[in-house]
């Protein structure tokens, strides 16, 4: 977990989610108040659009309504639009490049500045897209005992798994506290840093952070000592990266029983990854196997792999 990114995203001036540039603004930081369960700070169905420019030959503008707190959909939607913007930002870096060079052989280098509408260019420059995550943590921030209120603010914004897969772990709580010792324990390393070279005092970026924090902490009776920060209770990705080797990423164009059949066996062969309570579980490996595949380019819900398994006879008795 890279924890100065997460503090750059924590403090942006600007909303992740909105795609506007992103400027840190480290002294802003304060402690942690609430975290918001599932993506980003929105519930239940929200929709994730693909807009490129109007001038894009290839695909019209959609969007996706997605249940963020459906994981293997909401991964799956993500991944989806992301290819379809992975496609439209390769078209725009050509249109781009050939408006480059049809610019630098029009231009006049007389030292005349010119609008570039004169130079009745054929060619136009083109927007490209964000990615968008499936990682969207939301945060609430507690309120400064030490600045003024225009200068707060008020909800912040990571876009990391780890950190994500913490969340989701772990009750609010618990959560909180530990992210806000692992967020000071990075603070203190910073002070550490500047004393030692002779650079601490007011005007130092960490200042109103680690005083805030401290603060926090005394008021609540909290010894950061005695809280394990998030280095010691890293979630393991290896377990996905595992999941996604065994099934890979497949765009199926045959029935669902065929697709069953076929993401049965995967489960059957990697039985020790899907494990429920000592047994092998289809219902465990359906919910993943969806992540990774697809039929005729649309998602797979894991109901369908449960509905295809009763269309033919099967000699798996001992899987759930």
């Amino acid at each position: 977990m890279d924890t100065y990114k997460i503090i750059t995203q924590l403090t942006a001036k600007t909303d992740m989610i909105s795609s506007e540039s992103i400027k840190d603004n480290f002294k802003a930081l304060l402690p942690i108040l609430a975290v918001a369960k599932g993506w980003g700070l929105y519930g239940g169905r929200v929709l994730f659009n693909f807009k490129p420019d109007e001038d894009y030959p290839h695909k019209k503008p959609y969007e996706i309504e997605t249940d963020v707190y459906n994981e293997a959909e909401r991964v799956a939607n993500v991944e989806a639009i992301n290819k379809d913007i992975d496609e439209y930002n390769d078209w725009a870096d050509g249109q781009n490049e050939m408006h480059r060079k049809e610019l630098f052989d029009k231009a006049i280098p007389d030292g005349v500045g010119r609008d570039v509408e004169d130079l009745n260019l054929k060619t136009q420059s083109y927007p490209t897209l964000p990615h968008l995550s499936a990682w969207i943590n939301a945060f609430q921030f507690d309120q400064p005992e030490f600045r003024k209120m225009e200068h707060v603010i008020d909800f912040g914004y990571v876009d990391d798994k780890e950190l994500y897969k913490l969340k989701e772990s772990m009750k609010e709580e618990i959560f909180v506290k530990r992210f806000n010792v692992h967020l000071f324990n990075y603070i203190q390393g910073s002070v550490k840093m500047a004393e030692k070279a002779n650079a601490w005092g007011e005007d130092n970026l960490w200042f109103e952070p680690n005083r805030e924090f401290v603060h926090w902490f005394q008021l609540r009776g909290i010894n950061p000592d005695d809280v394990p920060s998030f280095d010691n209770a890293i979630i393991d990705l290896t377990y996905d990266e595992e999941c996604e080797e065994a099934f890979g990423i497949k765009d199926w164009d045959k029935k669902l029983e065929i697709i069953e059949q076929e993401m049965r066996e995967v489960i059957k062969t990697n039985e020790h990854l899907f494990q429920d309570k000592g047994k092998t579980s289809l219902t465990k490996g359906y919910k993943i196997g969806v992540r990774y595949w697809k039929h005729e380019g649309q998602i797979i819900h894991w109901e369908q792999m449960r509905r295809a398994s009763t269309r033919y006879p099967k000699d798996l008795e001992d899987l759930v």
